[in-house]
């Protein structure tokens, strides 16, 4: 049963689709428009007064950007552990 859902994993990371979606995440908070065509960042940092929170207002930006960066993070192990199982090597994710 693991190897169905192994598979699955793989076929999904295929071709590089999980790296670049982890450098389209990346890209939208690195201060570049990146793919998104804006800095995530800063949209938070600078606020939404349609969205109802405003310029600062920590709580939001802390939550909002903990989630992105979580997102990444997860990204991240999921494009190091298909490295690691692809090529058999338990150290393949230092190159991620």
């Amino acid at each position: 049963m693991a190897d169905i859902y192994k598979d699955d994993f793989i076929d999904e990371c295929l071709g590089g689709q999980c790296d670049d979606a982890v450098a389209n995440l990346v890209s939208a908070i690195d201060g570049n428009p990146g793919l998104f065509g804006c800095d995530i960042m800063s949209i938070l940092y600078e606020g939404d007064v349609n969205g109802n929170y405003y310029r600062g207002w920590r709580d939001v930006i802390a939550t909002k950007a903990a989630y992105l960066l979580t997102l990444i993070s997860s990204g991240v192990n999921s494009e190091a552990a298909y490295r690691s199982m692809t090529s058999k090597n338990p150290l393949a994710w230092t190159s991620v």
